[in-house]
């Protein structure tokens, strides 16, 4: 009835006595007694401590006190299970976001990366590495762009790994279920199985994410005069993702890099490419320009 009084005051947005009810829930058993499989199953509640822990940094978070919040998930990640660190490396980077400590969300995602594949809300760690990079970008720190942005998984990748998340968690609800002497794995699997759900059906509703990733890495290598790299990237884009918005500024942005490169083959190649596939593109004359200029070198032998 403490932690639940706790959950009550939260729910009613009275977050400092949400706090001291957690805590004092926490106080009634020993230290580290959540990690004695034997203490829980003869005191069944100590199993919710981990919950109780994460919850009291959420009420910081709730409550706008973003550097309180990520100060004490930072403390808190090292002592959690898996299920428990991923809620709380999620609620610290967009505590650290908030406070605008992009060095510090960058640490994070570092740290966090090796092991993301335990964290149930994949696709928000996702999100926010690649809200990171983005911010990166927009500040011209074009190294941590390309390290945030490679570090996000393709489309179809995100949502397959948590299709697959989904059904085992699913079946973990299941034989919770049929266990009535563990009540808390039943509240546990349930919470996960809601939260990877909704994860899924709002993430499918996004458009263009791969295209929109990709451009975004090789707009960074182009700014980094890192033209082969870039070249390639808008090359993918205009290609697999023809149909997408990103396609045609990609295209022409291909031939600028192979032309900053004197590849004039390439070059050559690039501007027929868009010609043919965006006619009416307002970069037509631009590109045709282009693919003769590229022509014309090849002509007198420069390669």
């Amino acid at each position: 009835m403490t932690f639940w009084l706790g959950v009550a005051q939260l729910q009613e947005k009275n977050y400092a006595e949400a706090r001291t009810a957690l805590e004092k829930f926490i106080a009634i058993f020993p230290p580290d007694s959540e990690k004695n499989p034997l203490f829980i199953r003869q005191n069944p509640a100590a199993a919710l401590i981990p919950e109780a822990r994460t919850t009291i940094g959420t009420t910081y978070i709730l409550e706008g006190k973003f550097q309180e919040a990520a100060d004490y998930y930072a403390q808190l990640k090292p002592t959690l299970p898996p299920h428990a660190r991923g809620r709380a490396v999620i609620f610290q980077l967009y505590a650290l976001e908030q406070l605008g400590d992009f060095d510090g969300a960058m640490k994070v995602v570092t740290e966090e990366y090796p092991h993301m594949g335990d964290i149930a809300q994949l696709i928000s760690f996702q999100t926010l590495t690649l809200r990171l990079g983005n911010h990166w970008l927009e500040r011209g720190e074009f190294r941590k762009t390309i390290q945030c942005l490679q570090r996000v998984w393709p489309f179809d990748r995100l949502i397959k790994h948590q299709e697959n998340r989904l059904v085992a968690l699913k079946s973990k609800l299941k034989a919770a279920e049929a266990n009535t002497g563990d009540p808390y794995a039943k509240i546990l699997y349930s919470r996960l199985v809601g939260e990877v759900s909704r994860e899924l059906e709002n993430f499918r509703k996004v458009e263009n994410f791969d295209s929109a990733l990709i451009f975004r890495q090789a707009i960074a290598y182009q700014q980094m005069r890192r033209y082969r790299e870039a070249a390639l990237l808008l090359e993918k884009i205009s290609t697999t993702y023809s149909g997408e918005s990103l396609s045609e500024q990609a295209g022409f942005e291909a031939i600028r890099c192979w032309q900053e490169l004197s590849d004039w083959r390439n070059t050559l190649r690039a501007a027929e490419y868009f010609l043919k596939t965006f006619p009416k593109s307002k970069r037509a004359h631009d590109a045709e320009s282009l693919k003769n200029d590229a022509a014309r070198k090849l002509e007198i032998g420069i390669q």
